[in-house]
């Protein structure tokens, strides 16, 4: 971690962006699910029993993997998950109208509460820093109202994914993520890269950087020297003794290598990284982490609704054996066979 901070040696706060994901949020007392938990979360309400093994199945015959680190995954190739907007989009299809919010079952995201993590990052906003990240939850500009006193100022913070901020339910985060799952529109790419180009540097925290279908997207688009200049510090959450990373380890690593980053990916724990960073920039190094206490809001589904929804999911994965089998089977609504092909 020493030569990862030394990385960042020289720059000041304002010069630093901060990319994070699910990762930040897990632990206590903010105990939110990580991206793949969350995805298992939604799999596990909406869908019939194995839907999951079935899509991960399909995805490993078509070289759908990831690459996890060894320190924390022993697989070689584990299945790449399906986005998250897909599935919570076929759940909310599925269901009639008047039924229960499907996208309910992110409330407790929207409840949530800051950790530590979060007082970081509200730390470097309070220096002129900004943060970008790919979760819902509020609790960075809730760090820094505690803080600082006042509300985080417009634009410090940049939810590519949509957020409880702007959204007033779980039905409009939903909105958003129908809107991305396809790519993200013109005007938010255009967004993200002017924030990663005005930056000497990016500090990724907690992410995946599974986001085939937009990031991924985004970043394969730009030019060979889009981000030529930018030094990005990856960091790899593990409690492992921290080594580097011989080579990258998902695709998005890569992806920003080709449009001309310097990718530095490092494997250690998060925290203490920050701590060093907090460190050299005068602020509190991160408090003492508090246990997790996850919650899993609990909806009724009924079997029709999880057929409906598996039928839709397979449907627009283009999973057609899938889909010939749920036709035989009976019971995905007249509404489901319009403008299938198989």
């Amino acid at each position: 971690m020493a030569d990862a901070t030394r990385l960042l040696a020289g720059l000041r706060p304002e010069q630093v962006l901060l990319w994070s994901g699910a990762g930040i949020s897990v632990e206590g007392p903010t105990s939110l699910p990580s991206g793949p938990e969350l995805t298992r979360r939604v799999f596990g309400t909406f869908f019939e029993a194995g839907a999951l093994a079935t899509v991960l199945t399909y995805h490993q015959v078509v070289g759908l993997h990831t690459n996890p680190l060894r320190a924390y995954d022993t697989s070689p190739h584990a299945s790449q998950l399906p986005g998250l907007g897909t599935a919570l989009d076929a759940a909310a299809r599925a269901r009639p109208e008047g039924s229960p919010d499907t996208f309910a079952i992110l409330d407790d995201v929207r409840k949530a509460v800051p950790n530590r993590l979060h007082a970081f990052a509200a730390d470097h906003i309070a220096l002129g820093g900004r943060h970008m990240t790919a979760n819902f939850d509020t609790c960075i500009e809730q760090a820094y109202e505690t803080r600082q006193g006042r509300p985080v100022p417009d634009s410090a913070v940049h939810h590519f994914h949509g957020s409880f901020a702007h959204a007033l339910d779980s039905r409009g985060i939903g909105a958003t993520l129908g809107r991305i799952r396809t790519g993200f529109p013109a005007e938010e790419a255009e967004r993200m890269y002017r924030l990663l180009r005005a930056h000497r540097a990016v500090i990724v925290i907690g992410y995946s950087g599974r986001d085939h279908f937009d990031v991924d997207q985004l970043v394969a688009g730009l030019p060979s020297d889009g981000l030529r200049g930018l030094r990005l510090l990856w960091v790899m959450h593990s409690g492992h003794p921290a080594h580097v990373p011989d080579r990258d380890t998902v695709p998005l690593q890569f992806l920003l290598r080709e449009a001309g980053a310097d990718v530095h990916i490092v494997c250690g724990r998060t925290d203490q990284l920050l701590a060093q960073v907090a460190r050299d920039w005068g602020l509190p190094a991160p408090a003492d982490p508090l246990p997790r206490a996850p919650a899993d809001p609990q909806l009724r589904v009924t079997d029709a609704e999880r057929h409906r929804a598996s039928f839709l999911l397979y449907r627009s994965l283009g999973l057609h054996r899938e889909v010939r089998r749920l036709l035989r089977e009976g019971g995905t609504g007249a509404d489901t066979r319009i403008d299938l092909v198989l």
